[in-house]
């Protein structure tokens, strides 16, 4: 419901947090389609709106809400119709589609009409949930703050000689606040680490320069790129995988 979203997106400007209208990204996905959370639970449907929201849309993160009004009776000492809202809402990253907050509620009113009834419920419902939601939202950025975020950084190529392989995984070790760091697998065509970086800098930035800084990359062409929580680099070129395996 409109009066929801509007209620809802209000309230929590009281912490500090906006929310920006997905109208256009929302119509571009999924064009006249109806949408409800429980569409979106499917994972492949979830995981492609993901890619679409933080390509197409530059969103870092995703929320999705809904709110039913479910008409109750009319009360005979007011005359005023009774009614029930339950709201829903998620938010994702949609890097990695990692769920930062969900919840649920319920509420009860009255109006002199089903949609004076729904309006006062959904405002009602709207200021019961802002602040928990908040509080978890802003719990996430104070624990990634503190925890750092993991990527899996894997280097591609052919014939990578035993000197750049290392150099690779020291140039990782090397970076400035980089915690967990563990290659997963080590070969003359592909080497893959994963590591955990705090902050709010560039991932391919931060692995990037670090790579440079090595002797055994000097001269050397690198190519790469991000997606989501994954950081590909390559010597020469990266080529894109394809999607039917042809």
């Amino acid at each position: 419901k409109p009066i929801f979203l509007g209620a809802f997106a209000g309230d929590l400007r009281d912490y500090d947090l906006r929310l920006l209208d997905a109208t256009n990204a929302r119509s571009q996905f999924f064009g006249d389609k109806p949408i409800t959370l429980t569409v979106l639970s499917n994972g492949a449907a979830m995981a492609k709106f993901n890619e679409f929201a933080r390509t197409k849309a530059n969103a870092d993160f995703l929320m999705l809400g809904s709110a039913t009004v479910i008409a109750g009776e009319i009360n005979s000492a007011t005359g005023e119709l009774g009614c029930v809202v339950n709201a829903e809402v998620k938010a994702f990253a949609t890097a990695g589609g990692e769920m930062i907050a969900s919840m649920a509620e319920s509420t009860q009113a009255s109006g002199a009409n089903s949609e004076a009834c729904a309006g006062v419920a959904a405002i009602k419902v709207a200021r019961m949930m802002a602040p928990a939601f908040a509080s978890r939202v802003l719990g996430y950025w104070a624990d990634r703050a503190a925890r750092g975020r993991q990527y899996t950084v894997e280097f591609k190529g052919t014939n990578l000689s035993l000197p750049m392989r290392i150099a690779f995984a020291k140039a990782l070790r090397d970076i400035d606040g980089a915690t967990d760091v563990e290659k997963k697998e080590d070969g003359p065509t592909d080497v893959k680490v994963t590591l955990t970086l705090k902050g709010k800098g560039d991932a391919m930035e931060q692995v990037f320069t670090a790579i440079s800084s090595q002797g055994a990359f000097a001269g050397k062409d690198i190519d790469g790129g991000v997606e989501g929580e994954m950081v590909t680099l390559c010597l020469k070129k990266c080529v894109a995988e394809s999607k039917t395996g042809k």
